[in-house]
């Protein structure tokens, strides 16, 4: 990115593909599929009447929050907000940031910026992290970013354990209640001062990038709650207490969504050895990925893609609106090849995640 400049740690695969060359003819049959049907594999009009139904409940739900004149309606309008934001960050933000929304880079990365950055998130940093480390190396230790958020949680075999993570199957529905608040307030300021973060080193950022780390979230939180308090008919202590409920059920219920796509008992976990990773890129991806629900239209229309992850784990540069079909295609070969498909349906995959947390600690000694 121009405003970023980073090394890669020296780690790789064995090699990309596996031994029956399994990537290549799953994108073999991706590209058939996009000629056959004649279709582009970025966003088309069903994703253009998504962006505008999503765009036109936000601006209604947030019309609702500055004017409405009792506790009940109001909390119902910050809800709306809030959900709609997050289904929005995950259909359209979540591509954009992948180049795959419109195919045009700059106006995709704009579009991810902006939805990013006007719910408080420092979508460049994001974007580093999400593309160049979590992408390619998923559930890696030392090289996937997202086993080194926090040391709050005990997600991988590799990492370093205390005792306070036996009882992390208890305190995790909580702390993930107040996670977008404290990513809006504390993680993004953590990260952006890192040099080194997983497969990231010498990391520095452009003086422009702290500007805006800090304008999109003074932006953010005065249109979510400075606004609603000098507009709404209500009291400030019933617009804060609106705006609190709205932040902890939508981070719980994205930060479920987030884990259950890789932290589930069905999958697996790496590690590099001598800076070498044993097994391909593409047996990686398979084996480190949660779908739930991955061919039906409905969940992706919600998801965005996020319940078809392993789909967009090995074509980031489709647009989700095709996961359904990919995943369909994906599913048949992987049978074909006798290649075990992890798949669940979404509160059995949150059962999974809840026993995850419960059972990997008690697998080896404690670290303090």
């Amino acid at each position: 990115m121009a405003n970023a400049s980073h090394r890669f740690k020296k780690i790789k695969y064995e090699q990309k593909d596996s031994s029956n060359q399994l990537f290549r003819q799953l994108t073999k049959k991706k590209t058939l599929y996009f000629a056959v049907n004649h279709i582009s594999r970025y966003g088309n009009m069903l994703l253009c009447i998504k962006a505008l139904t999503l765009l036109l409940t936000i601006a209604i739900s947030y019309y609702f929050v500055l004017t409405v004149d009792n506790y009940p309606l109001l909390q119902v309008s910050f809800l709306t907000l809030g959900v709609t934001c997050v289904v929005t960050g995950m259909n359209l933000g979540h591509d954009a940031a992948h180049n795959c929304l419109t195919g045009i880079k700059k106006i995709d990365n704009t579009i991810f910026e902006i939805i990013f950055g006007l719910q408080g998130i420092n979508g460049y940093l994001w974007k580093i992290r999400h593309n160049h480390s979590h992408h390619p190396f998923p559930n890696v230790h030392t090289v996937d970013s997202d086993l080194e958020i926090t040391n709050i949680f005990f997600l991988s075999p590799n990492q370093r354990k205390k005792r306070i993570h036996y009882y992390q199957h208890i305190y995790a529905p909580f702390a993930y209640m107040f996670m977008s608040l404290l990513w809006i307030c504390y993680v993004d300021f953590r990260l952006f001062r890192k040099t080194t973060l997983a497969n990231l080193e010498s990391m520095e950022h452009h003086r422009i990038e702290a500007i805006k780390l800090v304008l999109y979230k003074v932006t953010s939180i005065t249109i979510f709650l400075i606004l609603p308090i000098l507009f709404s008919p209500l009291a400030t202590s019933l617009i804060i207490c609106a705006f609190l409920v709205m932040h902890l059920l939508t981070s719980m219920a994205l930060t479920f969504t987030f884990f259950i796509s890789h932290h589930v008992m069905e999958i697996s976990y790496n590690a590099p050895d001598n800076n070498v990773i044993h097994t391909s890129w593409v047996e990686q991806q398979i084996h480190a990925t949660m779908d739930f629900h991955a061919e039906s239209k409905t969940a992706n229309f919600i998801f965005g893609g996020f319940n078809a992850h392993l789909a967009h784990h090995l074509f980031p540069d489709v647009c989700h609106i095709h996961y359904p079909a990919l995943s369909s295609l994906i599913k048949q070969t992987l049978a074909e090849h006798s290649i075990k498909y992890n798949s669940l349906g979404f509160f059995a995959a949150l059962r999974s995640h809840l026993a995850l947390l419960k059972n990997l600690p008690r697998k080896s000694e404690i670290h303090e």
